[in-house]
């Protein structure tokens, strides 16, 4: 029993096989878009007129009845289809290269000047330290630091000239808030 099993198994699984290898063979069946073509123009042309025989005047029994041979008609011959007009594709046009203003230096505003003479001797004194203080730490940046923040660097520099000059010309305020600004913008670039 277990033999005929396995026989009726092994035919079952044969036909199986064979079922699955002629769908595999077969193939997928898509429809293939195929392009469409462009019918040729027809050409009408005038069809030639019939050829009228006359009868035979005369038949005499021994002749032979001759068909007349219609002319052998010509099969319309199609116009050579012309080949698609190629257009030449546009260039792309590159936009045009952006270009890019300079950037402006930093406007600094001064503020309002006091007339100078109004400070106190304290006062004086006070401002006279903070810039000394202020260019020390200038001159103290390491150069990889002034590198790294050239731009906080170089408007440090120009806040201590600014002062500088301020206080040359005995303005102690302007000369105040001037290193005040220098002094902020160096604890921002040595943090």
């Amino acid at each position: 029993m277990n033999s005929v099993f396995h026989t009726r198994l092994a035919d079952l699984l044969r036909l199986f096989m064979v079922g699955a290898l002629s769908l595999v063979l077969t193939g997928c069946h898509h429809r293939r878009v195929q392009a469409a073509s462009i019918p040729a123009p027809v050409v009408e042309t005038e069809p030639a007129p019939p050829v009228t025989v006359p009868p035979p005047t005369h038949i005499t029994p021994d002749a032979e009845l001759v068909q007349p041979e219609a002319p052998p008609q010509e099969e319309p011959v199609p116009p050579k289809a012309k080949p698609p007009v190629k257009r030449p594709t546009p260039k792309p046009v590159a936009p045009p290269p952006v270009t890019t203003p300079p950037p402006t230096p930093p406007v600094n505003s001064l503020g309002v000047l006091s007339a100078g003479g109004e400070a106190s001797a304290q006062t004086r004194n006070q401002v006279e330290g903070m810039l000394r203080s202020v260019q020390q730490r200038m001159n103290a940046v390491p150069v990889d630091v002034q590198a790294t923040h050239h731009d906080q660097y170089e408007r440090v520099r120009n806040f201590v000239k600014q002062a500088e000059d301020a206080w040359k010309g005995a303005d102690v305020e302007g000369t105040r808030n001037l290193a005040t600004k220098a002094r902020v913008l160096l604890d921002e670039m040595q943090r």
